[in-house]
């Protein structure tokens, strides 16, 4: 009786998803069709086929492996990394056959309407004619999701962007600094076990990230930062063309989280490609940390995981930096993917193996250099685990094996030997090469040892001093706390995949600090925060460690409740280190402002209307290179105009070459220039008047200026 009533329960529940599916594409597709003849309802198609992109094809998917996870969050989570997965590989499949039947723009409209439904269309109606199609269970409990906690959640990111959006328009920071404040104070609440129940830890976390991340991402109406700029040239000469050109050789080129997911987003949803990277691309990456959430609770508890997660969104890398890498918060998701099915002893085998073979090819076109680590880690991890030795006796689960270093390595080398012209296998050859070649003559130089020479780096005021040595306890925390689990001195039992991860993360660390031009090569900062997503619970476990030593120390008996004020205090703790990391400290304290969200004086690469429309002016206008310096030459990146960096010498600059000025440079008559020192360099604000002094100002539009 049992099988056959879970046989009608599953007969119902394909039906319940099939009409669903229906209706979700006769909503789809009307909503493009009113658009093409005049009747706009541009929220509408943006919002459903966001919607489906990033959740019907691999929830579809996930139920043709047979029956999902038991719990609901890793169906939901697994559903979207499947779903980036296929709009990605189905791109690049269009991309490489429609040309040969005479299409010659496949990234454009029609061409991934068609491919995009269709195919899961036709997935869905062979998944229900064979029977094979098992839908997963994602529905949560009701009674949880309409809770007064849970809607003051859903509210937090809408405060945060609101927020955002009051600053760009009035410079009024105060919405801001209260969303910074409830976020700090949701924190504690959950340390001291009060308002949110364990059920909404989940929501809880994806919330406190999307709203972090959207009160950076959102400032300005144009693109700010380094590296986004060239992804979104990159994405835009795609759109321009409705053609990616796999030989075009680019480190950038080759990612497919670039030049396929980024227009396939913009082109079916309606919405600008600028905005696909400020909006859809965070909050993609806002399921990175409900991921490791997921992660760390099997391996630890629900509170030190959410603590531990807490720590992760709270460093200011997670909000400030990668958003300035949109194909590395694709390969983080994939990453963090792989981690749950490393730590994952349950399931169907096929399931698992297929799973992790889809996110591991993903994170390979995903970002280079991500996916260059992860084989590092692996090749780390797989070696401690034949080697035994003093895991073998933390944990009997899941164990890695020879194969997952294999497999990465396969997929990597592959891909990266055949597009983009072998451009990164280039340059991961020239890294090692730089390492090697200087490993005897500048081990332990901090000219050269970047992760070393930002340790060392000076701080100019008290609280930025204060900040300093916060970051620094952090850093000392995760290895006592890694320790005290091998040991054995702290009740946590972790799996011996997930430690011997964790041990190769904290040997890369060690790499950073010691080896010259490694953290450099692939930025220490960039370094740091990969690690974290494997090293975060051990900042808790380690602050408990020293808690209970101390306490030992005066005499004083350690219990269960010694562990909860220990799990409170430290919440406490992880609130200031927000308050520090988003700048807001500072900001009250108007000390050196860090945060381009509370402060429009900061000096930084955000841009104002009238510098974008002397880039476009230069674009259409300039066949030769254009000098700007360093917060400003990345607007001309992203434009396509060719460009090159202030030097510090103002005769360095060619007598033929255009020399920009931004807002700030007019203002305050200074360039920003970079001077290489080793392995970083750093930037000094030199006067204008050497550079323009024997050119003609021929453009001014009251907030740009162009010299010749």
């Amino acid at each position: 009786m049992f099988s056959v009533s879970c046989f009608y329960k599953n007969c119902a529940s394909r039906r319940r998803f099939f009409v669903t599916l229906f209706a979700f594409y006769l909503v789809l597709l009307s909503s493009i069709g009113l658009d093409e003849v005049g009747v706009n309802f541009p929220v509408l198609r943006s919002a459903v086929w966001f919607c489906y992109l990033i959740f019907v094809p691999g929830y579809v998917v996930l139920g043709l492996l047979g029956r999902g996870a038991e719990n609901p969050l890793e169906n939901v989570l697994f559903s979207v990394g499947l779903s980036i997965a296929f709009a990605m590989f189905v791109g690049a499949a269009i991309n490489a056959l429609f040309p040969l039947v005479g299409l010659a723009e496949p990234i454009s409209l029609s061409p991934l309407v068609a491919t995009t439904s269709g195919i899961v269309l036709t997935l869905s109606i062979f998944g229900s004619g064979t029977g094979r199609f098992q839908a997963p269970t994602i529905v949560p409990s009701w009674r949880d999701a309409c809770s007064s906690p849970a809607l003051l959640l859903y509210l937090l990111p809408l405060m945060s962007a609101l927020g955002t959006e009051l600053f760009n328009a009035t410079q009024s920071n105060l919405l801001s600094i209260l969303a910074l404040l409830s976020i700090s104070g949701l924190g504690v609440l959950v340390g001291f076990d009060k308002f949110i129940s364990p059920k909404l830890y989940p929501l809880a976390i994806f919330s406190i990230a999307l709203s972090l991340l959207y009160q950076r991402s959102l400032v300005t109406n144009y693109l700010w930062g380094w590296d986004i700029q060239f992804e979104y040239a990159a994405a835009r000469s795609v759109m321009d063309s409705s053609v990616w050109n796999p030989v075009t050789a680019s480190n950038i080129n080759a990612m497919l989280s670039i030049v396929i997911l980024g227009p396939t987003f913009a082109d079916l949803t309606g919405v600008d490609l600028v905005f696909v990277f400020k909006v859809f691309y965070p909050f993609l990456f806002a399921f990175v940390p409900v991921v490791l959430y997921r992660v760390f609770q099997k391996e630890t508890s629900d509170r030190i995981a959410f603590l531990s997660v807490f720590f992760f969104v709270s460093l200011f890398l997670f909000y400030e930096e990668l958003l300035q890498l949109a194909r590395q918060q694709i390969a983080e998701l994939f990453l963090a993917l792989l981690l749950l099915l490393i730590v994952d002893s349950k399931g169907n085998p096929l399931r698992r193996s297929s799973l992790f073979i889809v996110f591991a090819f993903g994170l390979a076109v995903s970002h280079y250099g991500t996916s260059y680590l992860f084989m590092i880690m692996a090749g780390f991890a797989a070696f401690l685990e034949l080697a035994g030795g003093s895991l073998d006796r933390v944990s009997s689960r899941p164990r890695i094996g020879l194969p997952v270093p294999i497999l990465v390595v396969v997929f990597n080398v592959a891909w990266y030997l055949y597009v983009a012209g072998s451009s990164n296998i280039i340059t991961v050859i020239h890294i090692g090469n730089q390492i090697v070649g200087n490993i005897t003559s500048d081990f332990l130089n901090p000219a050269t040892a970047q992760g070393l020479g930002l340790l060392l780096r000076s701080q100019s005021t008290p609280l930025h001093i204060a900040s300093k040595y916060i970051q620094l306890l952090t850093q000392v925390l995760i290895p006592v706390g890694f320790l005290s689990v091998v040991l054995r001195r702290s009740r946590m039992r972790l799996s011996k995949g997930y430690l011997a991860f964790s041990a190769a993360n904290l040997i890369l660390f060690l790499a950073g600090l010691v080896l010259p031009f490694f953290a450099s090569s692939l930025n220490a900062s960039r370094l740091y925060q990969l690690g974290l997503i494997f090293l975060s619970p051990f900042l808790v476990i380690g602050g408990v460690v020293v808690v209970k030593v101390a306490k030992g120390l005066v005499g004083k008996p350690w219990s269960a409740r010694s562990s909860r004020h220990a799990l409170q205090g430290f919440s406490v703790f992880l609130a200031l280190f927000l308050l520090f990391n988003s700048g807001l400290v500072y900001e009250l304290a108007r000390d050196n402002p860090t945060s381009i969200s509370l402060n429009g004086a900061i000096d930084y690469p955000r841009f104002s209307d009238r510098e974008v429309g002397a880039a476009y002016w230069l674009k259409a206008s300039v066949n030769t290179f254009v000098a700007a310096d360093a917060h400003r030459y990345q607007l001309l990146a992203g434009s396509g105009v060719s460009f090159l960096i202030v030097p510090s010498n103002a005769t360095s600059v060619p007598a033929d070459d255009y020399i920009f000025l931004g807002q700030y440079n007019i203002a305050h008559e200074q360039f920003l220039a970079f001077h290489a020192q080793g392995a970083y360099g750093y930037l000094e604000y030199v006067d204008i008047a050497s550079y323009t002094r024997s050119r003609d100002l021929i453009y001014d539009n009251g907030g740009a200026e162009v010299f010749h």
